[in-house]
């Protein structure tokens, strides 16, 4: 439904890099809307070039999303906490 929370993005700059951690409503992980979403972004909040790294709030999130944020020109890496996915 229009106006229902689906969840929140919390973003910040570091460096060139501009990083989205994504804590969205399960029924959102892996759809159009979320990848949507994650592409608006990075126009939204300003940024015309730079890398964009995406971090999901949940392993499982990660697991549902991985391949439709790939669709996205997005690449999983390794990282601490093993959720990011990276756009150059």
């Amino acid at each position: 439904e229009e106006g229902d929370p689906v969840g929140f993005v919390q973003q910040f700059r570091w460096k060139a890099e501009l990083r989205l951690l994504l804590a969205l409503r399960q029924d959102w992980w892996g759809t159009e809307k979320e990848r949507e979403l994650v592409a608006a972004l990075p126009g939204y909040l300003g940024r015309r070039s730079g890398s964009v790294r995406v971090r999901t709030f949940s392993a499982m999130h990660l697991e549902a999303s991985r391949s439709s944020l790939e669709e996205l020109g997005l690449a999983w890496e390794s990282a601490p906490w093993h959720r990011w996915i990276v756009g150059l």
